[in-house]
C-alpha cells in the first residue's frame, strides 16, 4: 500500500515511484488513495459472469491534475 505524503511533498512522484518500482515501492501490490474509487474502478474492469475476460489495458492514474501512465 502506498501512503501518499501530505500536500506539498510531491505525491505524484511518490505514486509514480511506487508504480514503476524505482523506489522503496518495488513490492507494492495496491495503491490506496481513495478506496471507494479504486474499488469501483476495479469492479468495472472485471468481466461479467459468463463473458470472456477483457484484454488488459494500461490504466492512467489522475492525481492532482497530472495523468501518470504505466510508463
Amino acid at each position: 500500500t502506498v501512503v501518499l505524503p501530505p500536500a506539498g511533498e510531491s505525491p505524484a512522484e511518490t505514486l509514480a515511484d511506487a508504480l514503476t518500482g524505482t523506489g522503496a515501492g518495488a513490492a507494492v501490490t495496491t495503491v490506496n488513495t481513495v478506496p471507494r474509487l479504486w474499488d469501483e474502478t476495479l469492479r468495472a474492469l472485471e468481466p461479467a459472469e459468463g463473458t470472456a475476460a477483457p484484454h488488459r489495458r494500461n490504466l492512467d492514474v489522475l492525481l492532482g491534475g497530472e495523468a501518470l501512465t504505466a510508463d
